[in-house]
């Protein structure tokens, strides 16, 4: 159970996240950042959206630090799916 100052610490702090990857699902499977998708089965599961806008806004994210990368050729050598 979260104490009050653990809550009040995080509605007051500027939250960032570090590591979260919300284009590269959107590009790679054209998913819909925008849309609510089912809860992501545990463990590996590449076509899962486990981050999009609502769920970021609902964590309270302020800043998003988000890198672009451009699948190598491999990728999609390895993911026949995506051909």
């Amino acid at each position: 159970m979260q104490s009050v100052n653990s809550i009040q610490l995080h509605d007051e702090a500027i939250l960032v996240d570090l590591h979260a990857h919300p284009s590269m699902k959107m590009a790679l499977f054209r998913r819909n950042l925008a849309r609510r998708y089912r809860v992501a089965p545990p463990g590996f599961w590449p076509f899962s959206m486990r981050t999009n806008f609502e769920k970021l806004a609902t964590g309270g994210v302020d800043v998003l630090l988000s890198a672009i990368m451009a699948p190598e050729k491999p990728l999609l050598e390895d993911i026949p799916l995506l051909k």
